[in-house]
């Protein structure tokens, strides 16, 4: 069996569910980053998300990293969800 048929592909909603985001911000992600592949198809890969656009729909897969359990503990904090702005904040910096 190849590497292409052990990939689970989703849809972008299961997807957006699994990252805490809505369907909207992910395809926005993905639409900024994407790229024509080697075989013709826009792809898009960020952060361990790997997408493909199929038609007018993105399908999309995500690494294991996305499905294994959050690392807790004194060395390894519980993570929180920052929001778009602080994000946007830290990326560019301050503004003048």
């Amino acid at each position: 069996m190849t590497d292409a048929a052990l990939i689970r592909w989703t849809s972008l909603q299961a997807a957006a569910d699994v990252l805490g985001m809505t369907p909207g911000a992910l395809r926005k992600i993905l639409e900024r980053n994407a790229r024509q592949g080697h075989d013709g198809v826009t792809e898009a890969q960020v952060c361990g998300v790997r997408a493909r656009k199929l038609g007018r729909l993105w399908r999309v897969c995500l690494s294991p990293a996305w499905s294994a359990p959050p690392l807790e503990g004194p060395s390894h904090p519980k993570h929180t969800r920052a929001s778009s702005q602080s994000v946007r904040k830290d990326r560019e910096g301050p503004r003048s």
